[in-house]
């Protein structure tokens, strides 16, 4: 599994992704392999985030949503879903 914080459209506004980092990290106390991937913190747009997230080969894709990034993980979520 890999979790995703998706780029804000406010690159100035880096807020750490507590949540997807707690759920990463109960899931990896579970004995389950979880990633996290915060494209925002590394400046990553959709299409680099989404092959990033595929390059991994992931059983799951889960990603946090804020208002400010609602566009970008629509998008991200749209190249996941057209991958084979």
């Amino acid at each position: 599994m890999i979790l995703i914080n998706p780029p804000l459209r406010h690159p100035e506004a880096v807020v750490p992704p507590l949540g997807i980092a707690s759920i990463a990290a109960t899931l990896r106390q579970a004995g389950r392999p979880a990633g996290l991937l915060d494209a925002n913190a590394l400046g990553l747009d959709e299409a680099t985030a989404a092959a990033a997230a595929l390059e991994r080969r992931p059983a799951a894709v889960g990603l946090t949503v804020l208002y400010s990034s609602y566009p970008a993980a629509r998008e991200i979520t749209r190249i996941l879903k057209a991958s084979p």
